[in-house]
């Protein structure tokens, strides 16, 4: 009785409610931001009283209120809540956190109404960082000017410091950083001054602000700027079933706009997928250009059309790539343009439907949407005609499984001027049953594409709107009127519609316009369900679009019905505006056009009031190297559409068959949630359908054609327009003018414009060089944020000139050809005067002067020959002026100007000799003690090259900071199965140190699990079939015990990082394991030992033992194993008969590892063979004395490796005496001080056990306190002296000072260390020497003759003839016991020549010879051996490039593992070799 009473008592409570007068819907956003203001809308219907309504948000957790709003409202008009959410949220780290917004409702004194909840967003804004550079590649010595550039999610400037700037070098060497910088108006300036010897490659500036990180990355290298450009106007598309030409336009413009007179060859190539790569075909055609020219090519020899069955097959996806060159004929400077792509397709056509054609119908109303019919590239098919059919299913029981259509609507459409055909379907036209639309376009009587609309929209008065689609965006300022369709019945006679804007997850405007609705008997359209006639009537609503709106915003419109179910009719859509930024009237322009060199111009700015505004301005021929690093209009535009919120997912329905569409949809397309109490979700699911119909909806809904349909193959080809330059005005040079000022950056510089009229002018004097420059602006206020400008361009330009053609630099004492260039751009021809003038810089050779006759839009070119005297930038002055005397033709119409056009450019000038160098290195760490004291002699050999000493002495508070650079830890090719490991393996050692130690950057991570992942791919090319590892993989007969257990260990410990397949771990440990002697448990020798100085003292099969076991064990082995426990026995037996220290060092090592109490007594007797001395330990089989030419002497790999395992040895045991790891840092100082200035030590292995050793060492003396003061030299020396201080916060950072090389040599640099850490001191020293003197380990002979295929003599463009092909004979002969190990020949060409690699390859099939594989560096030839007792060989090699009097080279041959092994003989080409007369010299 109870239970009945309490559920009367509730139905009487609802029964209440239910009698209160309401109709409320109240919109919110579904993501809020956190320190912004949330404006809710309020919308009351038929309610005759106000109402209070109510919202708050709250802690999903229930911590506590975050916002609230209350307000009165009635029905009269919309209202707002404004929701003001705090910027802390206390949300640490996250991005978002997640909350309720809970809304009530009642009438003013009234009992509550209402009380509704929904989980909501609160995204934390993020900070949108950018950087911004002079340029974007620099060459060495240059400074690089930066801007770091922040703003907040509207694009207002931020305020505060910037936490951190750092700039990494390409070996990931953080070479600067800088902390705790302000913004200025948004804005920090910076600068970077490279070296003159930096590392070449891609350098980055990271910045990172409140937990927002951005990157940039600039590139460093030796270039020469480009003069014109090369650009390629491909085929839009070619069609493989036209038999037709393919043309292609190539055009060649210097920067100035000018066109550049040359030979062009183009070469066009078919590219087809993998599997049919056999069939591609190429062919070249060459001709003459000037400016621009279109070349043709025969499609046949291409495609092969007719040559066999299948061709169409292979040719789907099938691409047309064209390469061209163009060779200027005035200098011979050759360059090419961007490679493009252009798609082969079979059909010419395309028939598509646009994204503008709804994928949902509502019955009643007209269906409109849009087609567009093009040729395959794009371009309309103007006056065709396309005829549009559209169709409906018919119904039938679900348990029939056939699918039929009958046909509703044909129409045929004439395509117009912009290929749009925009289509109207009558409502009227479509049953009231319909549950889908079939859209079919015909073209020339076939149809070419299908369309399904898949849902309908479905209300139960059968009330829709319709809002006309808007294809233009639209404008900040102006005023948007959206027209739109709505249905109603007969008795309705105003509507009140209401118009909501969002942007950016924002409510930006509200609109309420009511509307009278006139019935006309020509507006009835169908009856509804209840037989009530409705009628189709047009309205239009309009709204102010503002700057909130930026770049795009979501519309809902509804109303609603005065019926009992209050039903809601609304309607989406989604609009584009004008990426207009709200400092919008930033605008730059230069006061000319067109300027001479050296004079003066007007920048003019503009932009909002009280703006600061940033200027750049950078040389055309810049940006044709590399993609410039400026601020655009898109990267501000990007941050406010990340701020987006549109539909939260998909909808889900319990249906089994569909489900209409109804005003739900609306809301959510918005990206708003919604409380109320009317009629917003009525749909209903519709039949189930058949399995059949089911599965061809679901194709269809795709928008895929019939499958009967051929689908024509999309062209996207890559194309570059350039429209060739207005003529300009004839200019004259004011004569005595020296054109000296050739900067890449013009202008780096900020302006605050005026506070009241928002101008700036900027008067700047233009370079000297004939180029078009690009200049660019933004501007930062603190009222309108970011504006950004278009770019602007000034033409440098003058109709007499003259241009030197140089490289990025030359050799002392080499004959280096000097091109000058003069330019006619006057109406007639004129007799120019070159003349070079004299210089103590270099030695003139050719005469100093020419005359030469140069036309109307000609160029001619002379050479002067040179020896340069003088290193450094060596300055050319070259003079070019109108003589009346003629050097022209008979005829030749000819005018004198008494023009002159002088320019000095300088050339940098290199010292010659082979280049040498050596690092030293001090490692220390003050705990106890407060300092150390150090000495470091930086000496030189007496011959060393004049000008070529470069010395740098650095410091890093990190014992493995060097080691960051995993890519590049030794100066040794790595072209085999073990020398790629030597950049995986340390690359685990430096994850684990760096992520125990709590220091591992994003960028680090990413890096190493990259070098990772790519030498894991590359280390699988090295698997044998058997499971096994060897140096080259197949091309070996067996394979390497050694190389297959350190690879082992290596991919186990990497599997924490990266993935490495379970199955190729368990198939390598069944290789090794497979060689296991059961009896004894050693394990068997297979394969070539790395290092034969290794090899153990009592058997090579104990050694070999003990380096599987520990590879076993670190790969996760238990010691416990059968494996183990019998690889054990065997070293036990052979530990009583040690006699060497590698097996010593080893043997310890391995039995401490497994926790063998064998270790004890062998870690006594490697103690007692410890060499000590001026406070160093290590082991040695003896002490070497470097030779008298070399400073700081580098021990052979094998005292480095053993070293490195005692000193692990020493670590481990450290776990039960920590008084070890103290007796182990003269250990780590000795290995420290054989780094090379890369990082790495002697050769591969020994490479990746030391730095592992180290790793290991550096986790266990990692402390969190870091306060030291590095000194080099003495505080009072004038000469040299730099003082470094090391933190917690720079302690990566590798700082760095040059020394002056008029100082050098130096017998004592003091070095003095003050302070509580650890620091690595280096001093890395490189110098050139005319010649390598040494006691060689190889008989090296070089020589060189003629090569035998003689062909006619090639030349140059300006005719110089370039030398014969040579053939270059090598002989190398080991002169010590037995055979070397792993050997390297390198050879480095001089200058100008180039190997011919067909003859490489030739020598590679000579299985004799031993030569497993060649590399080409550069102007370096790199041949491996597997080891070398005597060989010889020859390859061919040919002068590509005219370079006179060249320098020797070298011919270097050296042992892999033991360096210091080698010889080298200098080889020299001089011009007789060049004749068909030479004889052989070697």
């Amino acid at each position: 009785m109870k239970t009945v009473f309490v559920i009367f008592a509730a139905f009487m409570v609802c029964y209440a409610i239910t009698l209160v007068e309401s109709g409320y819907l109240v919109t919110s956003p579904r993501v809020f931001r956190a320190g912004s203001t949330q404006r809710l809308s309020v919308n009351l219907f038929s309610v005759s009283t106000p109402w209070d309504v109510n919202a708050t948000v709250v802690y999903n957790n229930g911590r506590g209120i975050i916002a609230s709003d209350e307000g009165k409202f009635t029905s009269l008009s919309d209202g707002f809540l404004n929701l003001k959410i705090p910027k802390d949220l206390n949300a640490g780290r996250k991005k978002s956190i997640k909350a309720k917004l809970m809304v009530t409702g009642r009438p003013v004194g009234g009992k509550q109404v209402f009380r509704k909840s929904e989980e909501i967003t609160i995204e934390i804004p993020k900070k949108a960082l950018f950087i911004q550079t002079d340029k974007p590649i620099y060459k060495p010595g240059q400074t690089v000017n930066m801007r770091i550039v922040g703003t907040d999610e509207s694009l207002r400037p931020l305020t505060g410091k910037i936490s951190r700037v750092t700039i990494t070098n390409p070996i990931h060497v953080r070479n600067m950083q800088w902390d705790n910088l302000d913004f200025n108006f948004g804005i920090i300036s910076l600068k970077f001054p490279l070296s003159s010897q930096p590392v070449l490659g891609d350098w980055k500036i990271e910045a990172l602000f409140q937990g927002e990180k951005k990157t940039l990355v600039f590139k460093v290298d030796k270039y020469v700027l480009p003069k014109f450009e090369v650009t390629i106007t491909p085929p839009s598309f070619v069609a493989y079933t036209d038999r037709s030409n393919i043309t292609a336009t190539v055009c060649a413009r210097y920067t100035y706009g000018q066109p550049v007179k040359g030979k062009v060859k183009v070469l066009f190539r078919l590219k087809l997928s993998y599997r049919y790569r056999y069939r591609e075909a190429q062919t070249t055609k060459e001709k003459e250009i000037n400016g621009c020219t279109e070349v043709s090519v025969s499609p046949g020899g291409l495609f092969g059309i007719g040559k066999g069955y299948g061709y169409t097959y292979y040719l789907s996806n099938a691409k047309v790539v064209i390469n061209a060159t163009v060779t200027e004929t005035a200098t011979g400077v050759t360059l090419n343009a961007t490679e493009t792509e252009t798609q082969v397709v079979r059909e010419t056509t395309k028939v598509e439907f646009l994204s503008t054609t709804p994928r949902s119908f509502k019955p009643g109303m007209v269906f409109t949407g849009q087609l567009k019919a093009t040729l395959i590239d794009g371009s309309p098919l103007k006056g065709k005609s396309i005829e549009l059919i559209v169709k409906i299913p018919i119904e039938r029981p679900c348990w029939v499984s056939s699918y039929s259509e009958q046909e509703v609507f044909r129409k045929k459409y004439a395509v117009p001027e912009n290929g749009v055909i925009s289509f109207v379907v009558p409502g009227n036209q479509i049953s009231q049953k319909a549950r889908s639309l079939t859209l079919e376009a015909n073209y020339n009587g076939k149809r070419t594409s299908s369309y399904k609309v898949g849902q309908r929209w479905l209300s139960p008065s059968d009330s829709y709107i319709e809002m006309e689609k808007i294809t233009a965006p639209l404008k900040v300022g102006s005023s948007a009127k959206i027209m739109f369709d709505f249905t109603t019945s007969n008795g309705t006679r105003n509507i009140n519609f209401h118009l909501q804007v969002f942007s950016r997850g924002k409510l930006v405007a509200q609109v309420r316009k009511l509307h009278p609705v006139d019935h006309q008997p020509g507006m009835k359209t169908f009856n509804n369900s209840k037989n009530e006639d409705m009628f189709t009537s047009q309205g239009f609503i309009e709204f102010n679009v503002t700057q909130k709106m930026v770049p795009k915003c979501r519309l809902l419109l509804f109303y609603v019905r005065d019926d009992q179910n209050k039903e809601n009719v609304a309607d989406n859509l989604v609009i584009d505006v004008e990426d207009t930024l709200e400092n919008k009237v930033v605008n730059l322009r230069f006061a000319d056009s067109v300027r001479k060199p050296g004079e003066n111009t007007r920048i003019i700015i503009t932009a909002a009031p009280g703006s600061k505004v940033a200027l750049a301005a950078v040389d055309k021929s810049v940006y044709l190297l590399k993609g410039g690093n400026q601020l655009t209009t898109d990267d501000a535009i990007n941050v406010l559409s990340s701020q987006d919120v549109g539909s939260s997912g998909n909808y889900r329905s319990d249906c089994s068959g569909t489900k209409s569409l109804d005003a739900s949809k609306a809301f959510k397309e918005s990206g708003v949630i919604y409380f109320s109490d009317l009629g917003i979700q009525t749909a209903r699911c519709e039949k189930g359908l058949s399995y059949w119909t089911s599965l061809w909806r679901s194709i269809s809904s795709l928008g895929v054609p019939d499958a009967s349909i051929s689908s024509p193959i999309q062209s996207s080809p890559m194309q570059t327009n350039r429209q060739p330059s207005k003529k300009q005005n004839k200019s004259r040079q004011k004569p005595g003018y020296v054109r000296k000022e050739f900067a890449e950056p013009w202008l780096w510089s900020e302006e605050l414009v005026n506070d009241v009229t928002g101008k700036a002018v900027v008067m700047a004097k233009v370079p000297d060089t004939i180029t078009s420059w690009i200049a660019s602006a933004f501007a930062m206020s603190n009222s309108s944020g970011l504006g950004v400008s278009k770019p602007a361009t000034l033409k440098v330009f003058q109709s007499f000139f003259v241009s030197l053609t140089l490289p990025y630099s030359v050799i002392r004492g080499e004959e280096v050809s000097i091109i000058a260039t003069v330019f006619n751009y006057e109406s007639k021809c004129l007799t120019i005067r070159l003349g070079l003038e004299e210089s103590l810089h270099y030695r003139i050779l050719s005469n100093s002067s020419f005359d030469v006759c140069v036309c109307s839009s000609e160029a001619k070119s002379v050479r002067f020959s040179i020896i340069p005297k003088k290193l450094g930038q060596m300055p050319l002055k070259v003079v070019a002026k109108d003589v009346a005397t003629s050097a022209c033709e008979v005829g030749a119409q000819q005018m004198t100007l008494g023009v002159t056009d002088a320019v000095i450019r300088k050339l940098l000038v290199e010292p010659g000799g082979v280049r040498q160098e050596y690092t030293y290195n001090s490692f220390v760490c003050l705990r106890d003690e407060s300092y150390f004291n150090d000495t470091i002699k930086i000496a030189l050999p007496s011959n060393v090259v004049a000008g070529s000493v470069y010395a740098v002495v650095s410091t890093v508070g990190d014992l493995m900071g060097p080691t960051l650079n995993v890519e590049g830890l030794l100066r040794l090719p790595d072209g085999c199965g073990e020398q790629n490991m030597v950049n995986f393996a340390p690359s685990i050692y430096i994850m684990k140190y760096l992520s125990t130690v709590g220091q591992l950057t994003r960028s680090v991570e990413n890096k190493a699990k990259n070098i990772m992942t790519i030498g894991y791919q590359r280390e699988l090319t090295y698997k044998r079939s058997d499971g096994s590892y060897s140096s080259f993989g197949n091309r070996d007969s067996e394979g390497n015990t050694w190389l297959t257990a350190f690879v082992l260990r290596s991919f186990a410990q990497a599997r924490q990082f990266i993935f490495v397949d379970r199955d190729e771990l368990k198939h390598t440990q069944d290789w090794i394991t497979k060689y296991q002697n059961p009896q004894g448990g050693c394990f068997k020798k297979s394969g070539r030992r790395f290092n034969k100085r290794l090899k153990g003292g009592v058997s090579d099969e104990a050694t070999l033992t003990a380096f599987v076991t520990v590879s076993l064990l670190e790969s996760g082995m238990s010691p416990e194993s059968n494996v183990i426990q019998g690889a054990l026995i065997c070293l036990r037996d052979a530990s009583f008969n040690l006699t060497d220290l590698y097996s010593l060092a080893l043997f310890a090592y391995t039995f401490t590892l497994a926790k063998d109490p064998t270790a004890a007594g062998l870690f006594k007797a490697l103690q007692s063979k410890a060499i000590v001395e001026d406070g160093l330990m290590y082991w040695g089989k003896e002490k070497v004395v470097p030779p008298s030419d070399q400073f700081y002497n580098r021990a052979p790999a094998a005292d480095i490796e053993l070293t490195a395992y005692a000193l692990m040895t020493y670590i481990l045991r450290a776990k039960e005496d920590s008084s070890l790891i103290g007796q182990a840092m003269p250990i780590v100082r000795w290995l420290t001080k054989q780094r090379n200035a890369l990082g790495g030590l002697a050769s591969t292995q020994d490479t990746c056990v030391a730095l592992q050793a180290l790793s290991k060492y550096a986790k266990d003396v990692y402390s969190n306190t870091t306060s030291l003061s590095v000194r080099f030299g003495e505080q009072s020396d004038q000469k040299f002296s730099a003082e470094f201080n090391i933190t917690e916060d720079n302690r990566m950072v590798s700082q760095r000072a040059e020394v002056p090389s008029s100082i050098l040599p130096i017998k004592k640099l003091p070095l003095q260390v003050q302070g509580e850490g650890c620091a690595l001191m280096q001093a890395d020293v490189s110098y050139n020497i005319p010649d390598v003197k040494e006691e060689p380990a190889f008989d090296l002979k070089v020589k060189l003759k003629l090569s035998e295929d003689l062909v006619d003599p090639l030349a140059t463009e300006t005719g110089e003839f370039l030398c014969m092909p040579l053939e270059m004979s090598i002989s190398a002969k080991w002169l010590k016991e037995d055979s070397s190990n792993m050997a390297v020949i390198d050879v480095k060409l001089v200058s100008g020549y180039q190997v011919d690699e067909e003859s490489l390859d030739r020598l590679m099939n000579h299985a004799k010879l031993g030569m497993k594989r060649y590399e080409i560096e550069g102007q370096h030839v790199i041949l491996y051996f597997d080891e070398i007792d005597k060989v010889s060989f020859a390859f061919k090699i040919y002068q590509s490039t005219l370079v006179a009097k060249t320098k020797p080279a070298s011919v270097t041959v050296y042992d892999y593992y033991e360096t210091h092994l080698s010889a080298t003989v200098m080889y020299k080409i001089t011009e007789d070799m060049c004749s068909p007369d030479f004889v052989p010299i070697g």
